[in-house]
């Protein structure tokens, strides 16, 4: 039988390998895999289609909350199948999508400028100031709160640049 070819696109080809067997698990171990991403990632789900989705229902009407559900269905395809990819493949879904054509050289600047415009860590910030503001006042903030929610940006920016310098891997 012969050996099918696969085209691995722009890429080296993958190598092949047994899953190397998971560490114990314990507080000890489960403790040590959290880090930057994890706090990142904690601050930033269900900000966005949790908090402006019913905000902008209250402001708009009801009639407009199916977008977040919508919103929430097509994230959660997303993510599910990005992890399927990494469990395949066994490589992000970055590197997955630099394999396509026209190659990473392109792809690279590609999701830079993307990740900067629709990510930016000021951006990231201020989402997570909002976010910690309402769960304190209790309520979306809006301009008469502007002072207190940059003051929240400011110490959650500080908050992850301290934990990225000084974190361990």
């Amino acid at each position: 039988m012969a050996e099918e070819r696969i085209d691995h696109g722009k890429m080296p080809d993958w190598g092949r390998a047994d899953l190397p067997a998971p560490p114990e698990f314990n507080f000890r171990n489960a403790i040590s895999v959290i880090g930057p991403g994890t706090i990142c990632l904690s601050m930033s789900i269900g900000s966005g289609e949790w908090l402006m989705g019913p905000a902008a229902a209250a402001q708009f009407g009801p009639s407009i909350l199916w977008i977040t559900l919508v919103s929430v269905w097509l994230q959660l395809i997303f993510n599910q199948e990005c992890a399927r990819y990494v469990m395949y493949c066994g490589e992000t879904t970055y590197s997955g999508f630099m394999r396509t054509s026209p190659g990473p050289r392109f792809w690279g600047w590609a999701y830079a400028i993307m990740g900067a415009l629709q990510v930016g860590w000021p951006g990231w910030a201020a989402a997570s100031a909002a976010t910690i503001f309402a769960s304190i006042a209790g309520h979306i903030p809006g301009a008469p709160d502007k002072g207190a929610v940059l003051a929240w940006g400011y110490v959650s920016f500080a908050s992850v640049v301290l934990v990225l310098l000084f974190g361990g891997s």
